[in-house]
């Protein structure tokens, strides 16, 4: 072939590849299916979510003003505070509060994610309700983003009191057990404090539970106010008093100690109801246990997290390691009485002397997950005035261990996946230390 032949055979193909470009394009453009809507629209929150695929890396996200988090199931939305509704809607422009159906019993616990598609979601913790428009901009691998409008947020009356029983915090109830969850109001608004789960045969605390965040991280510098009483949200045939700690060589240790409520006066005074004290050696109370909570106190007073979600307890459920049985101190309390506990595990006065005592922390930030706990003999602390990271260290133990040795079920709230694996072993490097 003359080289005049194969230039003309060369341009010959270039003109027809650019033909046949040309009327894929063409085709393309004539074609009635629309691109599907990848652009946020004005005014809306974006989030995305981990999880559609694989449980491994999963994510949740609790919007702003509402206090429990969304995330994905079985490629399907969920969230204990949350019902949904798949709407014909095209994009969140044409949803308006006028359009919210007026009846839930169309609304779902969870629902299929597809792409592009818009949903109604209807949310009440028991003290919050909104209406929320909701639209899946992509799902990419196991990413989904979304994007959302809170249409509508109420707030209960002052005088109703929200089911808290689905908090991160809150430990698996025991129906054997009396519950107990307190509130103040703190600025116009009826707040949380703690709550509890008390053990009316044996007259001892299971465990003591509280949420810090935003709120109740804040430092007011509120004194210790000595307003010992007992509970009054708890009825019991045989309230514990003053005279049931009185000269009994213990501390009225604090389970919730004061000085992690210093948020407000009211919630701080709640503290010292004897629903939340227990008979602790002064060397315990005062030196080891005292040092690990300004220790670990710097966790959830820091800004670090989003939120801490704090149990602290004994071990009373478990008769392998309830009470401290047959012991006798060596060194007097601050009432200059010897401590004691018989065969039974009671003082002097008949109150039970936990065992151990624990503290275990779940902190959020940006919807990820972490978890540690700490497992501390009560014992007399004898050979140092202070302890430091080193010596807390050797008591740090994975929730998995502290619930096989304490008997109870800790953060059952979180979706599976993320407990599974938070609890199961400890990340001592995401911790300061």
């Amino acid at each position: 072939m003359s080289i005049s032949k194969l230039i003309r055979t060369i341009l010959l193909g270039v003109v027809l590849v650019s033909v046949s470009i040309e009327a894929c394009n063409a085709c393309k453009s004539s074609s009635n299916e629309p691109e599907p809507k990848k652009e946020s629209t004005p005014g809306a929150v974006t989030a995305v979510l981990h999880g559609f695929l694989t449980e491994t890396d999963f994510t949740v996200h609790t919007p702003e003003s509402l206090n429990y988090p969304l995330f994905i199931k079985s490629k399907k939305f969920a969230g204990s505070a949350y019902s949904f509704k798949l709407t014909t809607k095209a994009s969140l422009a044409e949803m308006s509060l006028s359009d919210f159906p007026e009846s839930v019993d169309d609304f779902s616990a969870n629902v299929d994610i597809f792409e592009d598609n818009c949903y109604w979601v209807s949310y009440n913790d028991g003290s919050v309700s909104a209406h929320i428009a909701l639209r899946v901009v992509s799902v990419v691998e196991n990413n989904v983003t979304i994007e959302y409008k809170i249409l509508l947020r109420e707030e209960a009356s002052g005088n109703s009191t929200p089911d808290i029983t689905s908090l991160l915090c809150m430990p698996r109830l025991d129906s054997n057990n009396k519950f107990a969850a307190h509130y103040v109001d703190y600025n116009g608004n009826r707040s949380f404090t703690y709550a509890c789960e008390y053990n009316e045969r044996l007259r001892c605390t299971s465990w003591v539970a509280c949420e810090i965040n935003s709120i109740t991280r804040r430092n007011a510098s509120v004194k210790r106010n000595e307003k010992w009483m007992w509970d009054p949200d708890i009825s019991v045939a045989k309230p514990v008093t003053e005279a049931d700690h009185k000269s009994d060589g213990y501390d009225k240790g604090h389970i919730l100690a004061s000085q992690d409520v210093q948020w407000s006066l009211a919630a701080n005074e709640q503290t010292f109801y004897y629903s939340n004290i227990a008979p602790q050696i002064k060397s315990f109370n005062q030196v080891y246990w005292k040092n690990l909570e300004e220790f670990a106190r710097r966790w959830f007073l820091s800004s670090r997290y989003d939120k801490v979600h704090l149990v602290k307890g004994t071990t009373i459920n478990n008769p392998e390691h309830d009470f401290l049985r047959n012991f006798t101190g060596t060194k007097p309390g601050a009432d200059n009485v010897i401590p004691t506990a018989d065969a039974n595990g009671l003082s002097n006065k008949g109150l039970p002397v936990p065992a151990y005592f624990f503290m275990a922390f779940l902190t959020e930030k940006d919807g990820k997950f972490n978890a540690i706990a700490f497992l501390v003999p009560h014992k007399e602390y004898l050979d140092k005035t202070s302890y430091s990271s080193a010596d807390f260290k050797k008591m740090a133990v994975s929730i998995d261990s502290l619930e096989d040795f304490t008997s109870l079920d800790l953060f059952h709230n979180l979706p599976d996946a993320i407990e599974k694996s938070v609890e199961a072993n400890i990340d001592f490097a995401s911790w300061q230390w």
